[in-house]
């Protein structure tokens, strides 16, 4: 379809990106236009690159969002290797020795260019963890994403994640509980993770804790906790705690009715996941629902952190 000089090797995500796109792509004219055509005009342009330009230079009455599918393959043939390359040289200015792990926030990330030219480097940047998260509006871009999602699998170090959503929303409702909150780094495994009893091993910002937890009956459970040596605790995670560990920033947020609300931000394995808990006097009592919280998980198992000690969100299905 396209001609172009491949800037870089023929492997990697934007060689199968491409390629994929290049074969799903539907040639058209104003004889044969797009079925289900989208354009606001109610009827086809006739030419991918009228669409592109119409976006471009935001033509009055031309298209003005990416919600065509056949757009979405042109779009990611014709540009993939130009914008990517672009962000290679730049990433090629940086030390990546520096850093421990990496993790990307792409907002409108489209084909994901970034995580493209991020890929072709992988040689450079070793075999350390990272994570991307992508956000768009529009949901053409889904069968993009999937395809790199499948593609990320084959690196187990890696954790690819997009979500179909307004992030100037998702950064309002972020900025909400952690503003004006305390937050603390926790790092903890499980010793036993029994369906009627769990021993937990925590380290909490710079203290040691032991836990041991009984069976959950509604929202209640018993439970016991003694403050231990940090370095015990370093050496039990280190050595006898059930692996991956579970590494979180907890915030603690005072709601407008008085409410203290802890909110887990995950990383590491469950790198995406945010839990939101309340402590209640009793299980009767009332309470406001802040507008930040989402769905209703308590007594889901799955979302208990000795279920994701065993079972880390990052290989659940999305």
């Amino acid at each position: 379809m396209f001609n172009f000089e491949r800037i870089v090797h023929k492997m990697g995500l934007i060689h199968d990106l491409t390629e994929f796109c290049d074969q799903e792509y539907k040639p058209h004219c104003q004889n044969d236009p797009c079925l289900d055509c989208t354009h606001p005009s109610g009827k086809c342009s006739g030419s991918c690159l009228k669409c592109s330009k119409q976006i471009n230079y935001h033509t009055e009455g031309g298209r003005s969002l990416y919600n065509c599918q056949n757009y979405i393959y042109y779009y990611t043939v014709k540009y993939s290797w130009k914008y990517a390359s672009e962000i290679m040289y730049a990433l090629k200015m940086l030390d990546f020795s520096k850093y421990p792990q990496y993790q990307i926030l792409s907002l409108g990330c489209g084909n994901a260019p970034d995580l493209m030219a991020f890929d072709a480097l992988r040689f450079t940047y070793g075999n350390k963890n990272f994570s991307y998260r992508g956000y768009d509006i529009s949901d053409c871009w889904q069968t993009i994403h999937r395809k790199i999602i499948d593609y990320s699998a084959r690196y187990p170090n890696a954790t690819v994640q997009f979500e179909i959503s307004d992030v100037f929303d998702g950064l309002v409702i972020n900025n909400i509980y952690k503003n004006g909150s305390v937050s603390t780094f926790y790092k903890q495994g499980y010793l036993c993770t029994d369906a009627s009893r769990t021993v937990r091993i925590r380290i909490a910002g710079e203290k040691g804790f032991i836990t041991i937890k009984g069976i959950t009956t509604g929202c209640s459970r018993t439970e016991y906790e003694y403050e231990i040596p940090t370095a015990d605790a370093m050496t039990l995670l280190d050595m006898l705690c059930i692996k991956p560990l579970i590494e979180k920033i907890r915030y603690r947020y005072k709601a407008s009715d008085g409410k203290i609300w802890e909110i887990d931000e995950f990383k590491g394995e469950n790198e995406g996941l945010v839990i939101a808990e309340i402590e209640l006097e009793h299980e009767d009592e009332t309470f406001a629902l802040p507008s930040w919280v989402g769905k209703e998980v308590t007594g889901d198992m799955r979302y208990y952190n000795s279920y994701l000690s065993q079972n880390p969100y990052k290989n659940w299905k999305q």
